[in-house]
């Protein structure tokens, strides 16, 4: 644990004994007579666990490529993508956002979040149905709810894969500037 700066400035103006001070703050004010301590002790932590890090993230990366393959591959997601995109439209006549081409993915949880009057029912289930009727399918509620709840957690599941890729790389480039 890293003293604050308020600790750190009480421990280096510390003129007293230093057999007066207990076990840990003798530690703490000789660690922090060393350059950049903390920093470099966050940078040998950092390369021990990389490795790990590597592997943990080459296994979600595999583990995301598939799942986009397989929502690439499936003709009723793509179905799915064009009914929102043509709700999305018809929700926007009339406005400069009304004829849009395309949409972020992170919309389809928007969807999600949207609910119908029994606060079941979200716009994502309403669209969901109503293209499976629009094709025909003869699908139960449960088949319904579990594509959409698989949707939604890849979507989840590739948005903290990217954020913990942004972290990591973050990590990374501050951890080598500190050195």
């Amino acid at each position: 644990m890293v003293p604050t700066k308020k600790e750190d400035i009480m421990l280096l103006s510390y003129q007293g004994n230093i057999d007066y001070l207990g076990y840990a703050e003798k530690f703490i004010k000789a660690v922090l007579d060393v350059p950049f301590a903390f920093l470099r002790i966050e940078a040998m932590l950092y390369r021990d666990t990389f490795e790990d890090e590597v592997v943990h993230l080459r296994n979600s990366f595999a583990m995301l490529e598939e799942e986009c393959e397989e929502l690439r591959s499936s003709r009723l997601f793509l179905k799915l993508l064009e009914a929102v995109l043509k709700i999305g439209n018809m929700m926007n006549v009339g406005t400069i956002k009304g004829g849009a081409r395309a949409f972020k993915l992170d919309a389809l949880l928007k969807l999600a979040d949207v609910k119908g009057t029994n606060g079941k029912t979200t716009l994502l289930h309403f669209v969901v149905q109503e293209m499976i009727r629009s094709e025909g399918i003869k699908e139960s509620d449960i088949v319904i709810a579990k594509t959409i709840r698989k949707l939604r957690k890849s979507l989840k599941k590739g948005k903290k894969i990217a954020e913990e890729w942004v972290l990591i790389m973050f990590q990374a480039s501050v951890s080598s500037f500190a050195m």
